[in-house]
């Protein structure tokens, strides 16, 4: 169990970093949000 929740803790931390980057790029294309951001709900991402 505490294997899976470490597991699951920091892939939850690469998808936010991930999302960080995404939002960067986004702003420097001058792109909306919403469109790279709609397969990000399907993983567990920190907010």
């Amino acid at each position: 169990m505490i294997h899976l929740f470490i597991f699951s803790s920091s892939f939850s931390i690469v998808f936010f970093n991930f999302e960080f980057f995404y939002y960067s790029i986004s702003l420097n294309e001058s792109q909306p949000m919403q469109k790279n951001r709609t397969w990000f709900p399907k993983f567990p991402v920190l907010k």
